[in-house]
């Protein structure tokens, strides 16, 4: 079994270490930061992007910059975003008309099941004659 001492003193060996790597990549990231700005023509503006950058806050949107509508590029948003909707609108129609097309094939074939079933024990079987075979005759 280990000492509590031995245990304390791994877990400050582990966290010096950890402090040593920590701070040496802290200090290479100062450092390249120090050199975007001594570049930079506008310092003002190397630092916000900068900070924008480490605070996460300089993330670029993806989105759809251009579409062919109708043979046609276009960049417009608005006119992107137009035929999308009408898309999605002709899609949900579509799915809609599917949808009552089988809901409509499972309510006749409930119908045609329920006729089926009430027909079938209304009337008795008629009686079945069974005649005796041997294989000679069925060859």
């Amino acid at each position: 079994m280990e000492s509590r001492n031995s245990k304390i003193s791994s877990i400050i060996k582990y966290y010096k270490e950890y402090y040593k790597i920590l701070s040496q990549a802290t200090r290479s990231k100062c450092l390249e930061c120090e050199k975007k700005k001594l570049k930079s023509s506008n310092k003002i503006k190397t630092t916000w992007e900068i900070i924008h950058t480490e605070s996460g806050r300089n993330i670029k949107k993806c989105g759809i910059q251009s579409l062919n509508v109708e043979g046609k590029n276009t960049e417009n948003q608005q006119i992107i975003a137009e035929v999308f909707s009408k898309y999605s609108i002709k899609v949900a129609k579509i799915f809609i008309k599917t949808l009552m097309l089988i809901i409509l094939y499972i309510m006749i074939m409930v119908q045609m099941t329920n006729y089926f079933m009430n027909n079938a024990f209304k009337s008795p079987h008629p009686i079945m004659n069974y005649k005796h075979t041997t294989t000679e005759i069925v060859k």
